[in-house]
């Protein structure tokens, strides 16, 4: 599994650029969910939800919190709710 996160004009605007959340899949990956509007850093958490880890991106000038839904993570960091300071903490930044 992977996190990639995207940079360049065709994957950033003024909000932040794009992330995509890989699943191995045989030989490659295939694209588990788009997340657009995120800044770093990027922070992953030792909580779970829905056997996915939460993870916290920057995102309209605060910590916002990604957590799985059983199909993916939410398309839009922004709308996302913010992350309580014991999360951030407690969360390892990636990138």
């Amino acid at each position: 599994d992977a996190i990639v996160f995207l940079q360049g004009s065709s994957w950033c605007g003024p909000d932040g650029c794009t992330m995509l959340f890989l699943q191995g899949e045989g030989e490659g990956f295939k694209v588990v969910s788009k997340v657009s509007e995120v800044l770093a850093p990027v922070r992953v958490s030792e909580t779970l939800s829905h056997a996915w880890r939460d993870i916290i991106v920057h995102s309209n000038d605060e910590e916002k919190l990604l957590q799985f839904d059983a199909s993916g993570y939410p398309p839009k960091a922004a709308e996302q709710p913010a992350a309580v300071q014991a999360q951030i903490d407690s969360a390892t930044i990636v990138f």
